[in-house]
């Protein structure tokens, strides 16, 4: 009875919240995806030729404003294929593949993974055509793998990092924490021949990576309102950056290291990924549809602790999802772990 009244309680919360977030999109009739920006790139002579990049968007976009490619030079061949074909159709496959790997994923923690579909952030991240469903399957794959497959694990997360390396950034030193050496072979494997080919693009990028802060400043300053990352809060609350970043990055480092001195499959993918959030330069609040699996598995053991961790799952902007992901870092490990609805090691 306790867990039912939990998980109906989370699921009514999450419903109005992705309502919602999807209501104004429904109102007005309109969809335009952030996936626009990678099938641009993939088309593009020179995907880091910010108006070209720009000029490709326009038929959704209107072009007024910069809408560069960011995703580094090895996200090009996962991307290419999309880039083939029309639009629509890239964005309707794109979604379908994250909606597979993230349920298939999810399963590894929780036999209910549909609920992890209503996370709002897990809605707003597939309204978006975002890469969120993606990079947090291959992260809980990587996991659910280490022990029996460390070298395909290593490539879920060497082709992870190659997609998106900010979601990847700890990933290492959870390695070396569950001494996983297979793992680190197989993912600088995979990164390597994603990356290698396109040597000459990573300049480029970085140009690119380089003057973000002064267009996301200029042209989309409601995007740091929704961010997930300390340096984000900061800026929220007009405080130096500088102090948050290192203190996040401290800590995300700590969690992801003894996270990964245990063999709890939950505590470990909370830790890494709530961990590296926190660790984050630049990170939304889309990302934190990533955690939402272990969350539902959190929440569906009925207890008090288990809703404080997955607290993040109900949170939408800068100002209570930072210090939410903190709250659940700490209850993560503090006392009894939430029970695994899965029997895996």
């Amino acid at each position: 009875m306790r867990v039912r009244i939990v998980a109906v309680g989370f699921a009514a919360a999450s419903t109005l919240l992705c309502f919602n977030i999807l209501r104004p999109r429904i109102l007005s009739a309109s969809l335009k995806p952030d996936f626009t920006a990678m099938w641009a790139g993939a088309r593009a002579l020179d995907p880091y030729d910010v108006w070209q990049i720009t000029k490709a968007q326009a038929w959704i976009w209107g072009g007024d404003r910069p809408m560069p490619f960011l995703y580094p030079p090895s996200s090009l061949p996962l991307f290419f294929p999309f880039g083939l074909l029309p639009f629509w159709i890239a964005y309707a496959l794109w979604t379908l593949a994250s909606v597979v790997l993230f349920w298939t994923a999810s399963k590894q923690l929780t036999k209910h993974p549909a609920l992890a579909f209503l996370s709002p952030h897990a809605v707003l991240s597939l309204s978006l055509g975002q890469t969120t469903l993606i990079t947090g399957g291959a992260t809980i794959w990587a996991v659910a793998l280490l022990g029996s497959r460390p070298v395909l694990a290593g490539v879920f997360l060497g082709v992870g990092a190659a997609l998106k390396p900010q979601c990847f950034l700890l990933a290492p030193i959870a390695l070396i924490s569950g001494r996983h050496w297979k793992a680190i072979g197989g993912a600088a494997l995979a990164w390597s021949i994603l990356a290698i080919p396109v040597l000459p693009l990573w300049p480029d990028w970085w140009r690119v990576v380089q003057a973000l802060p002064a267009i996301l400043d200029k042209d989309y300053p409601i995007v740091g309102a929704f961010g997930a990352t300390p340096t984000y809060l900061a800026k929220a609350l007009q405080l130096p950056t500088v102090p948050f970043q290192i203190a996040g990055l401290l800590f995300g480092a700590a969690v992801v290291w003894l996270s990964f001195r245990t063999t709890d499959n939950l505590t470990r993918v909370v830790g890494l990924i709530s961990g590296t959030l926190i660790a984050s330069p630049y990170a939304v609040r889309y990302e934190l549809a990533a955690l939402a699996p272990a969350y539902v598995a959190a929440y569906m053991s009925g207890t008090v602790r288990s809703v404080i961790v997955a607290i993040p799952l109900l949170c939408t902007n800068v100002l209570t999802v930072v210090p939410a992901l903190f709250v659940s870092c700490v209850a993560n490990f503090a006392g009894q772990k939430p029970q695994q609805e899965v029997g895996k090691p």
